[in-house]
């Protein structure tokens, strides 16, 4: 994988972090609010739908109230979507299941809560 596709991965991991960061803060308000607008438009110019917003947030958020804070967005550049889908094909390439990759996050969920 280059090194801008990396960047773009890492940027795409950033915003997702930090949405499923201010999701924990239910009801979102004031400056956050506005973070979370700039968040869920940053995926949404990248070509991600509401649906797919929604996931990436644990479904924190509904279809309707993402689009109700992306109304008029467009898609900008699709990169950082395209290169997470060039993640998962070689993935499979690899050999590595998603089945593993849920057990690896699962593990990784469970270290985390014994630190």
């Amino acid at each position: 994988m280059d090194k801008d596709n990396h960047n773009h991965l890492s940027d795409l991991e950033d915003i997702v972090s930090e949405l499923q960061s201010l999701s924990k803060k239910q009801p979102v308000k004031d400056e956050d609010l506005v973070r979370v607008k700039e968040l869920m438009g940053s995926l949404k110019q990248s070509g991600y739908t509401n649906k797919e917003i929604s996931t990436l947030t644990g479904e924190k958020w509904g279809e309707p109230t993402i689009k109700l804070y992306t109304r008029g967005m467009n898609i900008k550049d699709s990169t950082p979507k395209d290169n997470a889908t060039k993640v998962i094909a070689e993935m499979v390439s690899k050999g590595l299941t998603f089945e593993q990759v849920i057990v690896a996050t699962s593990i990784k969920s469970e270290i985390d809560l014994a630190e």
